[in-house]
């Protein structure tokens, strides 16, 4: 029954004694302020007494964002202040819950720090109080880079000098350029990260690349966590097998000459369950494993190590005592609920580090980095064909029962290969161009990109300008495939990012996630580690850290191989999760802004566009959710950068079109022939109707194309034909292989406004095959029943546009396909009539929405829709008609700048009263109507005589409203819809009313980057 058990037990016997050292070290607990809100100061009181008796000096208080903790935070310090025990406190504030992008966030660290510096009881190492972080390695604070703006914040304009001991969870050697911090801790340091026995790898790791700054180590008994999705979404464990506590405890004492301080973790942590104080205050969510668990033993354990470590020399032990702790259940167990085992449950006892190979590279996706170059990406239904190949069979029915026979190669003609147990996208990846299903001028379009990344183009000077390119596109438009090409022929190595899959976790992960990295480019066996209770952090925090090294213009592999580089993310980390987002966001900001290098290495991102359709926007938006982009769900180039990069100089972005039909049939051809002259099989060749069935349905997506090919080639089809073509083998190819696509916006709005009905001419460009289908499709629509003479005006003829399909794939909710509808459909009428029907419909679908203002009439598609095909002429003239953009994004966009520009300059003159008539009863009271109607010719007055005070110059901004100059439009409508566009330029909804708490407009910035011809060298 004991081998169900893991059991930690130690006896402590009296051991050799150490030297005695002078100087005492400092020992400090983890406080979770968070877990303490019902907490008094009886509460305060009790826990500061009990972990003082045990010899900790002091809590690391981590404090998050809720206001309520700080009156906890201020009951603790006022209640060590009253016990007189010299039990100090210091903040270590969670990155993971605080604020820290923009300028404003650091406020809340500074007001703390001048509050609390001068207390009595505010923990102090070399003679400055301290303060510390959890997580932190993102934080900018409106700085260009994370140094500059911890800098700012802790190291600027305090009334007082602190100790910086940062968390941040990146590579040590990261720390060489962090000179913000004055030291580090090492939070992952008090567990193993993997399935092996505690080491000191990480603690020699930190002190390296510190360089004798101040390295706080970590202590913990064990970590285990079990949180489902609906909540902090963390369901794992570290393995504490082999006496973890004790054996780190032996660690810290052996070392403590080169460690400054510990930090146990923690006293209240019961969420991750390493809690060693009472069970008090309030639990998140963790009563399951907390109740009836007292840990309070670990104290006297501790106590015995932490006196050693503090003074040098293991206390006497003057009773034999046994500690004896461990799993309640079988490794195996299951709970009753629905979040399932923990990672790493199952790790057995005996496994130890030395089984684990120390590896000198960076391990990307779980597999080692070829080290001749040659990349090879993870392709899932390729992954698991290592098993011995077997030999392909005809699957053929037999007469007597109807079940399949074996398929046997052919024993006709000249021996031929064995078959290749691959899938197709990978035995016949293209080699050259040539192979390349891609147009032309998209490949020369990425390799100009990078030729200037490289070279700087013709110039010499646009290097320093191509950091990021973004293709983007559907799948299988052939945009990786392009770079893999373009590789061989340029000569440039291939680094990529992989989230890993089927790996066992060696880090602080969530379900389901694994660890890509696992060493640094010199040899150190560090693992990077994620910020606190952060879904997907663990991972995102690997990738930046990979990032990070990768951009650093220092071959991963070897520091002698002189080979042109790129980076490759295309297995992005869960960007949708708005944290990560944000993460990754700035670390493109990061590499974005960073000095030019004298070899920058460029970064290319491919983006497969992934969205919602507009059909479930319409459902949204009818519950009044509002309307506009769903940003939760759509996964784009929008989503992957930020919209400051997107629009900068620094990303350039390289949009793929679905792969032509001509040319996916051609790649087919030229695949299909070289597969049967290679390999003899029995089945014939697929035909040339099969091939247009597979093209047809592919829908532009190159790869789900020869998926269905090797389909067609592996499976006898039916043979039963009509009317010329194979019917059942369209039938079986359809139905099993389609692949759904959204329907492009300028073929939805074409639909529309063309109006095609039964019996209409076909287009003068068709070709005889879609003469074909529009006979086809007449014989099948049935005409709609005779309307009575009354009504004889809305007679029409059955509609070729089935609304419902198009409906269904349709990729903009109803909203914006209005918009367009409403800013071309009078190109399509030819009487006054048509153009007030339309207008009619268009106006009535937005007045009979819901209850409320906000809500829309969900059936507004199919009312605009059927309304404008009801209006319009059939059939429609073709006068070169041009489908063009909506003008109300422009026009929204100028409101939004003028309001902004009034708000600058109100804010302006609010200020200019201050200095000038601070007691005018005028001072604070303009409204914004007042400075558009009343200062406008006052201001450009202002401007034209000009001021030698900065401070009181009349901001720009003041022309969006003062300055009114008449202007005929006379370049058209606007922008023209292009076939590549869908509709996802949608300016984020900005409410036009005044809001006194809107945020203050960012001052406007003069300049901007340089245009190629003018671009000079730094």
């Amino acid at each position: 029954m004991l081998d169900f058990f893991h059991y930690a037990a130690i006896l402590l016997f009296l051991p050799i004694a150490l030297h005695a050292q002078e100087t005492s070290k400092p020992v400090v607990a983890h406080f979770m302020v968070g877990n303490s809100y019902p907490y008094t100061r009886d509460d305060w009181r009790r826990d500061i007494t009990l972990a003082a008796s045990k010899g900790i000096d002091g809590f690391a208080l981590n404090i998050g964002s809720d206001p309520w903790q700080f009156d906890r935070v201020a009951d603790a310090y006022e209640v060590a202040r009253t016990l007189n025990s010299g039990f100090s406190l210091f903040p270590s504030f969670d990155m993971g819950s605080l604020p820290c992008q923009q300028e404003r966030d650091g406020d809340l660290l500074r007001n703390f720090i001048n509050t609390y510096h001068q207390h009595g009881n505010m923990f102090r190492f070399h003679g400055r109080p301290v303060v510390s972080t959890f997580g932190g390695q993102l934080c900018h604070f409106g700085q260009r880079t994370v140094n500059a703006g911890w800098r700012r914040v802790l190291k600027t304009n305090l009334t007082t000098e602190v100790h910086f001991i940062a968390s941040f969870f990146m590579d040590p050697a990261i720390y060489g350029s962090i000179d913000a911090a004055d030291g580090a801790f090492g939070w992952d340091s008090a567990w193993p990260m993997g399935n092996y026995d505690i080491s000191d790898e990480y603690d020699v790791e930190f002190r390296k690349y510190l360089q004798g700054r101040t390295y706080m180590a970590g202590v913990s008994p064990w970590f285990f966590t079990h949180y489902g999705p609906e909540s902090y979404d963390k369901n794992f464990i570290f393995r504490a097998d082999n006496w973890l506590l004790a054996g780190r405890w032996d660690m810290l004492v052996r070392d403590r000459e080169q460690i400054d301080l510990v930090q146990v973790i923690s006293w209240n942590d019961y969420g991750e369950c390493h809690y060693m104080g009472p069970i008090a205050g309030a639990e998140p969510n963790s009563t399951s494993w907390t109740t009836g668990f007292d840990h309070q033993g670990w104290l006297d354990l501790q106590q015995y190590y932490i006196t050693a470590f503090k003074s040098g020399a293991y206390p006497a032990v003057e009773r034999d005592r046994v500690f004896l702790w461990g799993r309640l259940y079988p490794a195996r167990a299951t709970a009753p609920d629905s979040v399932g085992r923990p990672l790493n449950y199952n790790f057995p006892v005996k496994k130890t580090k030395n089984s684990q190979s120390k590896l000198n590279v960076v391990k990307l996706g779980g597999s080692q980095p070829n080290p001749t170059g040659n990349k090879r990406r993870f392709d899932p239904l390729s992954a698991f064909a290592n098993t011995p190949p077997a030999k392909k069979t005809k699957e053929v029915k037999d007469p007597k029962n109807g079940q399949p026979k074996p398929r046997v190669p052919s024993k006709k003609g000249k021996e031929k290969a064995e078959p290749d147990n691959r899938m197709w996208v990978d035995i016949y990846e293209p080699q050259n161009e040539g192979e390349l299903a891609v147009h032309v001028r998209k490949v020369e379009d990425v390799r100009r990109w990078l030729n200037e990344a490289f070279e700087g183009g013709p110039s010499g000077k646009l290097k320093k300008y191509r950091r990021i390119l973004a293709m983007t596109g559907p799948a299988g438009t052939g945009k990786t495939s392009t770079l893999k090409v373009l590789s061989q022929e340029m000569g440039f190595e291939i680094m990529e990012w992989r989230n890993a899959i089927g790996e066992v976790t060696t880090s602080r992960m969530t379900t389901g996630s694994s660890t890509p990295y696992a060493s640094t480019s010199s040899g150190s066996p560090f693992t990077p580690y994620p910020d606190y209770d952060d879904d997907n952090e663990t991972q995102f925090t690997k990738f930046q850290t990979f990032f990070n090294r990768a951009t650093s213009c220092q071959n991963l592999w070897s520091s002698k191989d002189t080979r042109r580089q790129i980076i490759l993310l295309e297995d992005l980390p869960n960007i949708l999760h708005p944290k990560t987002q944000e993460d990754f966001h700035a670390c493109l900001k990061g590499l974005a802004e960073s000095p030019p290098s004298d070899n920058p290495i460029p970064v290319v991102i491919v983006i497969s566009d992934a969205g919602i359709r507009g059909e479930a926007r319409d459902e949204r938006i009818a519950g009044g959710g509002g309307w506009g982009r769903n940003n939760d769900q759509v996964m784009d180039v929008r989503s992957v950068v930020s919209k400051d990069l997107l629009h900068g100089p620094y990303v350039t972005q390289i949009s793929f079109n679905p792969i032509a039909p001509t040319l996916m049939k051609k790649a087919l051809q030229s695949m299909v022939n070289t597969h049967f002259s290679t390999i003899a099989l029995d089945l014939p060749a697929p035909s040339k109707q099969v091939l247009d069935v597979i093209v047809e349905s592919s829908n532009g997506d190159i790869r789900s194309a020869i998926n269905t090919l090797e389909f067609a080639c592996t499976v006898e089809l039916p043979s039963k034909r009509r009317r010329g073509v194979e019917a059942g083998a369209t039938i079986v190819l359809e139905a099993v292989t389609r692949r759904e696509q959204s329907l492009a916006l300028f073929h939805l709005i074409g639909k529309a406004l063309y109006n095609k009905r039964k019996g209409d001419p076909s287009n003068a460009s068709a070709s005889a095959k879609d003469i074909q289908r529009e006979r086809e499709l007449d014989a099948q629509l049935r005409d709609p029943p005779k309307l009575p003479a009354h009504l004889a005006e809305h007679e029409r003829r059955a509609s070729r546009v089935d609304v419902d399909a198009i409906y269904s794939d349709s990729p903009i909710d109803t909203s914006l396909f209005s918009l367009y509808i409403h800013q071309n459909y009078t190109q399509f009428c030819n009487e006054v009539e048509e153009v007030d029907g339309v207008a009619d419909w268009l106006s009535f679908v937005d007045s009979s929405g819901g209850e409320a203002w906000y809500q829309a009439n969900p059936h507004q598609f199919h009312l605009v829709t059927l309304g404008t095909l009801h209006s319009l002429p059939s059939p429609v003239q073709r006068r070169s008609q041009k489908v063009y953009k909506p003008e109300f994004f422009e026009i929204f966009q100028k409101e939004k700048e003028a309001r902004d520009s009034v708000k600058i300059t109100r804010d302006w003159l609010i200020e200019e009263d201050k200095k000038y008539g601070a007691g005018s009863k005028r001072v604070g009271s303009w409204s914004p109507s007042d400075v558009i109607l009343e200062l406008g010719a006052i201001l450009r007055c202002k401007e034209k005589m000009g001021t030698t005070s900065a401070s009181s110059k009349v901001p720009r901004a003041h022309r969006a409203f003062s300055y009114l100059p008449f202007s005929f439009n006379g370049a058209g409508p606007g922008s023209q819809l292009s076939e590549g566009d869908d509709g996802g330029d949608v300016p984020d909804f900005i409410p036009l009313e005044d809001d006194p708490d809107l945020d203050a407009v960012q001052v406007e910035r003069e300049g901007g980057w340089l245009e190629e011809d003018d671009i000079e060298d730094a």
